[in-house]
């Protein structure tokens, strides 16, 4: 009975590893869909504890089966397509385009341009198959991007010009591209933007002494930026600064196309920046529970 109550008076910020256990049973049963049956009842059960989000984690259930589906719809076999695509990032080796579908384009062009709107004539190529099952699959690494196939563009025609955050990145990477010496602008690239051309050998070097986080972005980066911006702002213009720091690392979420580590760290940021207003206060686990699920 003291658990029961203790259970009925508990407050709704603490209860949020319900919601944890309830995605992990939503990601079991993507595979296993006896566990759909699992979820109903376990969302009957979790209704009266945290009713007050029960309807936006059902909205959140909806939209990762939206985007799981999304992702494994099955495209048409093609060997060539036209239409209208905008360059949506360039790569030293390869172009993303996209349109009706998402298409990697190796072979490049230096007239074209991020942002630039196309009509394009492409050759569609088929993914490299597995030739034994631990071999790496190409198709679906891509397809976790989006990306729907891979071609050469045959011919094209500009006729518009498209906005993009894709824009000011590469800008910034010219400018620091005619600044730094190669092989510090490899590392420039990768611990400010998320590019990773470091050389195979400097790569194998840091996974043996298990730091290749240090070369990707990552939470801690984010962190790390949020925080400088913070004291920058405190010890220079003597303000608080953090919806300003918020503004600022929300500017550069956009701009390195949204890390899946970083959007964890900036998600904790964000709603700990939140916690300071209204009546429901978070703890830091609930906080980091949120941002993990």
């Amino acid at each position: 009975m003291k658990l029961l109550c203790a259970l009925k008076n508990k407050p709704i910020c603490n209860d949020f590893h319900y919601i944890l256990f309830g995605l992990v049973i939503l990601i079991i049963s993507i595979r296993c869909h006896v566990f759909l049956c699992l979820l109903v009842l376990y969302i009957i059960f979790i209704y009266k504890k945290i009713r007050y989000i029960v309807c936006p984690l059902i909205i959140i259930f909806i939209l990762f089966l939206g985007s799981y589906c999304l992702k494994n719809k099955e495209n048409p076999n093609i060997n060539n397509y036209s239409g209208i695509f905008w360059v949506e990032d360039i790569n030293d080796n390869y172009y993303i385009l996209n349109g009706e579908y998402k298409i990697i384009c190796y072979i490049k062009n230096e007239n074209i341009n991020v942002g630039d709107i196309l009509d394009v004539s492409i050759t569609i190529y088929d993914w490299d198959l597995k030739s034994y099952e631990e071999e790496f699959d190409y198709k679906q690494y891509y397809k976790e991007y989006g990306i729907d196939y891979k071609g050469v563009i045959k011919s094209y025609k500009v006729i518009g010009k498209k906005f993009t955050f894709n824009i000011i990145k590469n800008k910034l990477l010219d400018f620091y591209d005619s600044l730094l010496l190669d092989k510090s602008f490899a590392y420039f690239k990768a611990l400010v933007f998320g590019v990773n051309d470091i050389s195979d050998e400097v790569a194998d070097a840091y996974s043996s002494l298990y730091l290749s986080h240090i070369l990707v972005i990552s939470g801690m980066h984010l962190v790390l930026i949020y925080n400088l911006i913070l004291k920058f702002f405190r010890n220079i213009f003597k303000i608080e600064g953090s919806l300003l720091s918020i503004i600022f690392i929300t500017f550069y979420m956009f701009i390195i196309g949204n890390k899946v580590a970083a959007m964890r760290a900036y998600l904790f940021i964000l709603l700990g920046y939140f916690n300071n207003f209204g009546k429901i206060k978070y703890t830091k686990l609930d906080i980091y529970s949120i941002s993990f699920c």
